[in-house]
């Protein structure tokens, strides 16, 4: 009997195991992003806002594959006026400062995303070092 349940329980796990390898084998490949810094160049400023979002070819929101995971870059307090515009990926974010009377671009930040620490990096701040 406990041999008949070893072998149901190791069946099951292979099942499993094949399962998730035919999924990560079959799924799509995630599509380019859009939000790049070659795309953060072409904005310039005095352009309208709706030509910045017209350059990215996607409103601005999050665009990341893990949303949990920290953010690239955040403007905290924007000026009195100012009306910021974010658009952020895995590879980068833009945010693009748009003037909220006129409705033209100031300027924009490109950020870097923030790669989370390796593990020797976690070990070495673990032992201070």
């Amino acid at each position: 009997m406990a041999k008949r349940c070893w072998m149901i329980t190791l069946f099951t796990a292979a099942g499993a195991l094949l399962g998730v390898a035919a999924w990560l084998l079959v799924r799509p490949p995630a599509p380019p992003s859009r939000i790049t810094p070659e795309a953060s160049e072409r904005i310039a400023p005095g352009m309208t806002a709706a030509e910045a979002e017209a350059v990215i070819g996607l409103p601005p929101g999050d665009y990341r594959a893990d949303s949990v995971s920290p953010r690239h870059y955040a403007e905290f307090m924007p000026k009195p006026g100012v009306r910021i515009l974010e658009w952020e990926a895995d590879d980068c974010t833009i945010q693009v400062r748009v003037d909220e009377d006129s409705g033209r671009v100031l300027s924009k930040i490109v950020g870097e995303p923030l790669r989370p620490p390796g593990p020797w990096q976690r070990l070495r701040t673990w032992l201070r070092l």
